[in-house]
């Protein structure tokens, strides 16, 4: 039976700790505040629909108030921690509303398992891939400066490009953040970022789990992880073994940066302090500009591994990137024409105030292109037609043979000169 007086003062509590009075919360929920009086003195009992929205109100769970006793006591322990539970927990509870509504996610509650199920129709010999992603040092950069939602999106993106460049299709995303437990409306907007990008590339979100430490992070603090997964047909791996001479390379444009390039923006910055408030064309800040999510290419590569045409494809940190050279074949290199590439405002206004030598700038940041598609001559022009339907996209070079005079320090040449 319930007991209307433990149901009554544990109304109280969290009317009290929400800031509201009998009359506040009697307005939320329409109703007299005498009837909000007579639960509190234990004098009668909400019926069930009331007890669902005298939680949503207090922001707690319908389990608290129906279930004081123990777990009370326990949540005033950890409040001595800095630990809301109750405002954590009904946050959760709210996040799970975020996740995808396919049947091909069985179990997506928070500190449990994600369960799914992969559709290999098709597949002769299926593989699967996961990885976890991290935004490195530039995300102390966003989150002082409030893009939460773009580090998200950009470490989302950074996860599902890993495994397409496999040509693999990315398939379940979960969101991971260690915090302060402070702040529920960034939280949420952290998840509802994930949630976006997952929809807009047709991977399935999972949810984003909470880890709240307030005795290790301070109330805005936060770190973030992704954890990606996908399927493919291992007959059908992009590897790049398939490389051969006169493949042309195409660049796929983004405008983010890559997180290992950020520590260079940093050093800019350090030598050059007016560069936080420097507007690269009128309009734009420089420091938003590092900040700008980077693309996710799920589309537009999904719609080339179907018709087979992929032979290489990279996630690149650099535009001249060492990386690459492992998955070339013995025997080739590829060359990339620096002239064929339109250079994008950011790295337009690194020359042009003369921070970087545009020689030296391929080596160390990726320019503008977020992956490398080698694909054959003969396909070529339908590549670029495929991609181009959701992303920027254009010939930067081609694959030929390696010679020691033209390699000297690698398998991956550049030649031309940026043109801005």
């Amino acid at each position: 039976m319930l007991n209307k007086k433990k149901i009554g003062e544990t109304i109280t509590i969290y009317r009290k700790r929400a800031g509201m009075t009998q009359k506040d919360l009697a307005d939320v929920l329409h109703i007299s505040y005498q009837a909000v009086s007579k639960w509190e003195s234990g004098t009668s009992l909400p019926t069930v629909e009331m007890l669902c929205e005298i939680a949503g109100a207090l922001r707690v769970s319908t389990d608290t108030i129906l279930q004081r006793g123990k777990w009370v006591d326990k949540a005033e322990f950890y409040r001595e921690t800095g630990l809301d539970t109750e405002k954590l927990y009904f946050l959760k509870d709210q996040l799970e509303n975020l996740t995808s509504e396919d049947e091909k996610l069985l179990n997506t509650r928070y500190m449990e398992p994600v369960i799914y199920r992969t559709d290999v129709s098709g597949m002769e010999e299926p593989v699967h891939a996961m990885i976890m992603a991290i935004p490195g040092s530039k995300e102390k950069f966003a989150r002082e400066r409030g893009f939460d939602r773009e580090i998200c999106a950009d470490v989302a993106a950074n996860g599902m490009n890993h495994i397409l460049a496999y040509g693999m299709k990315p398939v379940v995303l979960r969101g991971m953040v260690v915090c302060g437990n402070n702040n529920n409306e960034q939280l949420r907007n952290m998840a509802e970022s994930l949630k976006k990008i997952c929809e807009e590339n047709g991977v399935l979100f999972s949810g984003m789990e909470i880890g709240a430490q307030p005795m290790h992070y301070k109330p805005e603090e936060y770190h973030i992880q992704v954890g990606v997964t996908g399927v493919g047909d291992r007959a059908k791996l992009v590897t790049g073994e398939n490389i051969r001479e006169g493949d042309v390379v195409l660049g796929l444009v983004t405008e983010g940066i890559n997180s290992v390039n950020y520590p260079l923006f940093k050093v800019l910055m350090d030598r050059r302090p007016e560069l936080a408030h420097a507007k690269i064309d009128g309009e734009r800040y420089f420091s938003d500009e590092l900040l700008k999510p980077n693309t996710a290419f799920c589309r537009g590569l999904r719609l080339l591994a179907e018709d087979g045409i992929p032979h290489g494809i990279f996630k690149n940190n650099n535009l001249i990137c060492k990386k690459m050279e492992r998955r070339i074949p013995q025997g080739l290199a590829i060359r990339i024409d620096l002239g064929k590439m339109p250079v994008l405002p950011l790295y337009r206004f690194l020359m042009e105030r003369e921070l970087m030598e545009a020689e030296k700038m391929p080596f160390f940041f990726q320019m503008g292109i977020g992956m490398i598609v080698v694909v054959p001559e003969e396909k070529a022009e339908t590549a670029v037609e495929l991609l181009g339907r959701y992303h920027v996209c254009y010939p930067i070079g081609r694959v030929e043979k390696y010679g020691k005079e033209k390699y000297a320090y690698g398998k991956i040449r550049a030649e031309g000169k940026l043109v801005w």
